[in-house]
């Protein structure tokens, strides 16, 4: 169930740690002290969430959530990358930039909307990924470990030219899916 659910601003100097809960966080994001999941799920839809200041980001094997009807701009902290990952936008986009390289250790799992990747000079995503909104990728290189499936409905687009895409497990591209590069 949802263990906290904050309306506006959550500013972190101290320390939240949310165990197996769900944060709701409705407002923007940010702050220096330290955010811990074992394994919950941290759910954003404030304009701004930021992570590069914080002292200490642990995801355990939680899950980090963009949502909501606005264009979010996530910044990530450098060298920690994201455990799992789910966008679920509407019509909006979230970009997540910073921290040079992104890294998923998890699932990607893109249900609506647009997840982007800014200035990331390289891409990494462990896990299966599952793309039925859109994921646009700006890196140089991007690396699918496993099994990358654009359903119905979904897009892959590199807009980088010269990008090399490694699809090291497969690439499935169901009926009305499609991959685009240099779009």
């Amino acid at each position: 169930g949802v263990g906290i659910q904050v309306g506006g601003l959550t500013t972190i100097d101290g320390s939240l740690s949310l165990g197996a809960q769900t944060a709701d966080l409705n407002g923007n994001l940010g702050g220096s002290g330290s955010l811990v999941l074992t394994s919950g799920r941290v759910r954003c839809s404030g304009a701004t969430v930021d992570f590069s200041s914080l002292g200490t980001l642990t995801w355990g094997s939680g899950i980090f959530e963009v949502d909501g009807g606005n264009t979010q701009a996530v910044t990530a902290r450098a060298a920690s990358g994201f455990q799992n990952v789910v966008c679920n936008k509407g019509g909006n986009t979230a970009t997540i930039s910073g921290g040079g390289d992104f890294a998923v250790a998890g699932t990607t799992d893109i249900q609506a909307g647009n997840l982007a990747t800014g200035g990331a000079v390289t891409v990494t995503l462990t896990g299966a990924v599952t793309v039925t909104g859109n994921l646009d990728t700006t890196a140089t290189q991007t690396t699918f470990t496993a099994l990358c499936t654009v359903e119905n409905g979904g897009s892959l687009t590199s807009t980088t030219v010269n990008a090399i895409l490694f699809f090291n497990a497969g690439l499935t591209v169901d009926a009305g899916g499609s991959v685009n590069l240099n779009a």
